[in-house]
């Protein structure tokens, strides 16, 4: 794997950019967010990733849900895309319930 620099369309569609562009977008988390869920005191939360692990294969790792409680943080998945990203999300927060 390697680090890949990755904006997306108004369509949720990944492409290329550069480094420079890519920090930029990484600095405006709440921009980045795509799907949160609070669920009693936990919050469900995916977002964008502009800087991420890319397979050899080109596939990015650009998309990731993670729960939070309290102070605490976990990431439980990742996803290569926005429709994997917003399914998953979904099945996290089912689980969450």
């Amino acid at each position: 794997m390697e680090l890949g620099y990755y904006e997306m369309s108004q369509e949720g569609v990944l492409k290329p950019c550069g480094a420079e562009l890519a920090e930029s977008l990484m600095a405006d988390e709440d921009a980045r967010i795509v799907a949160s869920s609070n669920l009693d005191g936990t919050v469900v939360s995916t977002a964008f990733l502009p800087i991420c692990l890319t397979f050899k294969d080109g596939t990015p790792q650009a998309f990731e849900t993670v729960i939070i409680r309290g102070h605490k943080s976990v990431v439980v998945r990742r996803y290569s895309d926005l429709a994997e990203a917003l399914k998953g999300h979904d099945q996290v927060v089912r689980d969450q319930k």
